[in-house]
């Protein structure tokens, strides 16, 4: 784990910091996962997460997963992929469509910090932005330098504080309750590269994510 890394913003080549680094390697230099994480305290203002039934994405976070693959080594995800062709691998492919990690509901399309002008100065946006901007860096940067042979980088951001989802019921009510986590996604680009979904969690939520991080790791491994 590192503290306090630093990468250049794809859109703007400035020098910025991400707060953690938590990478987790094989034995035989094959395999990768690092989470990029960025941390944010509000403890006087909660976030408000944006969603809809429309924007399950699919209803799993799979399709963001492969989104993110779009970031890791294109040789390498080409290989990866094709093999789930060969009929041999459909219980490789099972497997790996039906990891816990991958089928959490991912519904959120936006968040903002209560209070606030909700403007692009938002520091939950910011936070968001800052996530994805650091995993599309990590990748970028190791695609010709990197010994690992399979290798996916995570966004995720921690906050302190409370954090609320904003919906409306079939009844066309506003129905707000608070959560722990949530998967956010914009339908934008970063330097050419779409978007894919960040992970969202509170501060009491950290624990139980390290320990479902690790096995996701150890599974995809």
């Amino acid at each position: 784990t590192y503290q306090g890394f630093y990468y250049s913003d794809p859109e703007t080549n400035t020098s910025r910091e991400i707060d953690i680094i938590a990478t987790k390697m094989d034995t035989f230099g094959l395999f990768q996962a690092q989470f990029v994480v960025e941390c944010k305290s509000s403890l006087d203002k909660p976030w408000i997460l944006f969603t809809s039934d429309s924007n399950e994405l699919g209803g799993t976070i799979f399709q963001n997963y492969a989104m993110l693959s779009k970031l890791a080594d294109q040789k390498l995800r080409h290989k990866l992929f094709a093999g789930f062709t060969d009929k041999n691998k459909e219980n490789d492919k099972e497997f790996i469509l039906n990891l816990p990690w991958l089928k959490k509901q991912s519904h959120a399309y936006g968040v903002a910090a209560a209070f606030t002008s909700g403007s692009s100065d938002d520091p939950a946006y910011k936070a968001i932005m800052s996530a994805l901007k650091a995993a599309l860096y990590l990748n970028r940067s190791q695609e010709e330098s990197s010994p690992y042979g399979l290798r996916f980088v995570f966004p995720v951001v921690v906050l302190d504080g409370r954090l609320f989802e904003a919906f409306l019921n079939s009844d066309g009510e506003t129905i707000i309750r608070e959560v722990k986590e949530a998967f956010v996604s914009y339908y934008k680009t970063i330097a050419g590269f779409p978007c894919c979904a960040v992970h969202l969690i509170t501060a009491d939520k950290l624990t139980s994510f390290c320990r479902e991080a690790l096995e996701a790791a150890n599974q995809i491994e």
